[in-house]
């Protein structure tokens, strides 16, 4: 079923992924541990997403996901990137979109569902996935990136820094999310969802706080959201890119 929304200007989509929850203020340095708070997402996510993997790969999201992809590789520049993650990766379709981005991918997922289609799309061994974070060596990953999970998780200063914990010194940390003020995006789907987006101004603040230096922040693109009673209610994303430090 086509989902009732449409984006617009730059870099416009018309699909999003609609989500429903409660809201929890701005929880992002409180929980119960990120293993814990990881397999809560398991219980309360997992269900959904595994009923949908195979039917998700709609024109609408593999417009989005080009989109993304387009604006990752624009915050990447040249870099030379050996090996990327993508937390939360679903059917793959960023990553996919990437093309030669990088050396190898790994998609990382709690949805055994979206993680068998992930593999069935993939045309070499450059695409691997895993459904542990544990199975991921410290300091191995040039770039670790994530689109629209952050929101789906409770404690979110816990899992930025088991991923930073992933990465090689100077690796890129990407996050696409919600921006604050996004109540109207989460409706009409039963699975959890922590935040209702987030302030870009405090976001950068943990990122700086875990060791990162933030390199470019920039709205990814601004959608409506279409109700079935036909109200609309905007909603805006943000793309921001950070660099680990030495000591992080």
């Amino acid at each position: 079923m086509e989902d009732p929304h449409r984006a617009q200007g730059a870099g416009a989509t018309k699909d999003c992924r609609r989500v429903v929850g409660t809201a929890c203020g701005r929880r992002w340095c409180r929980g119960r541990g990120v293993v814990t708070q990881i397999a809560t997402f398991f219980y309360t996510g997992r269900m959904y997403f595994d009923e949908k993997a195979f039917q998700w790969d709609t024109p609408h999201v593999l417009e989005r996901s080009a989109v993304q992809a387009r604006l990752l590789r624009e915050h990447w520049g040249e870099r030379d990137l050996e090996t990327a993650l993508e937390f939360g990766c679903g059917t793959g379709t960023v990553t996919y979109a990437l093309g030669d981005c990088a050396a190898r991918f790994i998609g990382y997922d709690t949805s055994e569902n979206m993680l068998e289609v992930y593999r069935s799309k993939a045309p070499s061994e450059r695409y691997t996935t895993v459904s542990s974070l544990a199975e991921i060596p410290a300091a191995s990953l040039d770039v670790v990136f994530t689109s629209m999970v952050l929101h789906h998780v409770e404690n979110v200063r816990e899992t930025l820094a088991t991923l930073a914990e992933k990465l090689r010194p100077g690796g890129l940390l990407s996050v696409l999310d919600l921006d604050a003020g996004s109540e109207s995006f989460h409706h009409g789907v039963d699975v959890q969802v922590f935040h209702h987006g987030f302030a870009r101004e405090e976001f950068a603040k943990l990122l700086q706080e875990l060791g990162f230096t933030v390199l470019k922040f920039e709205t990814a693109y601004e959608g409506v959201k279409v109700r079935e009673d036909g109200t609309e209610n905007p909603y805006r994303t943000f793309l921001i890119t950070a660099e680990k430090g030495a000591a992080a």
